[in-house]
């Protein structure tokens, strides 16, 4: 009887890893939508404000409800700067919930960039640290740099993975924007519905990852339907078996390689997320040709390279609403095929840089609809 006892209690603690409910940290219909008052200390936010390009909550933009936050070179009266250096951040605490190491951060935002120059990071940072007025946060934040398109003027929704090692520690999400002398009285960094989200999580073991078939390659737990899975940085991945996983995260820095030799089936429920320097793969060697199935969003900051020679990996859409291909990073793939739940579902597909089997002109024919419908939004010639 002992030992049953023992073996329940030791299943229940390893579903319980990653069973966790969902913890909003952040509310975007709150607090992270400036929906609580009409400040930024109204929404618990504390702002630094450098001398003339401020952020402001008011009403010149905002992603739907009453008000949003932006740069504002005249009082918040317009969503413009003024071309002199500045550099203006916002911020809060976030404690994070120990043993929940699916984090992810979400916001909508617009803006433009003079050639590239005037933009908005994202950082977490120690609560030791206070960003100080006109002194720029390092370039390289959690997430990418926002708003390095000229004149943006819709809004974008990002998606940025949380390093997992934030769970259960107090960090600062700082918002930071910076501009040069140049440029000026032009559209700003515009940001609103600011998502925090933590989950319980399987993640990679943190030296080195292994074959996914491998017991030793994670912690917390087996994948399956419903649970999250995190490959931290520095880890390498291996596709060799079929799987299933509601969200699946790269830190910067980690990888995942589809089996170099045997077709392999990779399905994502929720959505795919690829941070800035971490790598999905079709597989660096062999023959074989996969699929990757998305239920909701691909969010490609990093690399995503499906299309390695001879080994290749299709990628289709099979959600019940509406879903994006998205992102900064490098895009490659062999296929892209649209078959919903639903004839109304929508995919919209609009990576930064999108080629076919390397190709960016004259690529070969490579989309396919079954059901549901699709915009393409990316610049590639055929």
């Amino acid at each position: 009887m002992k030992k049953i006892l023992f073996t329940l209690l030791m299943i229940l603690a390893t579903v319980s890893s990653f069973a966790q409910p969902q913890t909003v940290l952040i509310n975007p219909n709150a607090e992270g939508g400036f929906e609580n008052g009409p400040t930024f200390a109204d929404n618990g936010w504390t702002v630094v404000n450098d001398v003339t390009n401020k952020w402001e909550v008011g009403t010149a933009t905002m992603n739907g409800g009453l008000r949003g936050a932006y740069i504002s070179g005249d009082g918040g009266i317009t969503n413009s700067y003024i071309g002199t250096a500045q550099a203006s951040h916002f911020y809060r605490d976030v404690d994070f919930p120990a043993g929940q190491l699916w984090i992810v951060l979400t916001f909508s935002s617009k803006g433009g960039s003079y050639y590239n120059n005037d933009v908005l990071t994202v950082h977490l940072i120690p609560t030791e640290s206070t960003p100080f007025p006109g002194f720029a946060l390092p370039a390289q934040g959690i997430g990418g740099r926002y708003g390095d398109e000229e004149d943006q003027e819709a809004y974008t929704v990002y998606r940025i993975v949380v390093p997992s090692s934030a769970a259960g520690t107090t960090q600062r999400l700082v918002f930071s924007w910076f501009n040069n002398v140049s440029g000026g009285n032009e559209l700003s960094a515009a940001i609103d519905n600011i998502s925090l989200v933590s989950e319980g999580s399987v993640t990679s073991n943190g030296t080195g990852g292994g074959n996914l078939s491998d017991a030793s390659t994670l912690i917390g737990g087996a994948l399956g339907s419903g649970v999250n899975l995190v490959v931290r940085s520095g880890d390498i991945v291996v596709i060799d078996q079929d799987a299933t996983v509601k969200n699946l995260a790269l830190e910067p820095g980690a990888s995942m390689n589809f089996d170099p030799v045997v077709n392999r089936r990779l399905t994502v429920e929720k959505d795919l997320i690829v941070s800035n320097g971490a790598t999905v793969s079709s597989g660096p060697t062999g023959t074989a040709n996969h699929d990757l199935v998305i239920g909701e969003n691909l969010v490609n900051d990093g690399t995503l390279d499906l299309s390695t020679g001879v080994a290749s990996a299709k990628i289709e859409f099979n959600g019940t609403g509406d879903q994006r291909l998205s992102g900064s990073g490098i895009t490659d793939i062999t296929s892209i095929t649209v078959n919903t739940a639903t004839s109304t579902a929508t995919v919209l597909i609009e990576p930064d840089n999108l080629t076919v089997q390397g190709l960016s002109t004259n690529a070969p024919g490579f989309f396919n609809l079954t059901r549901g419908g699709a915009r393409l939004n990316f610049p590639l010639e055929s």
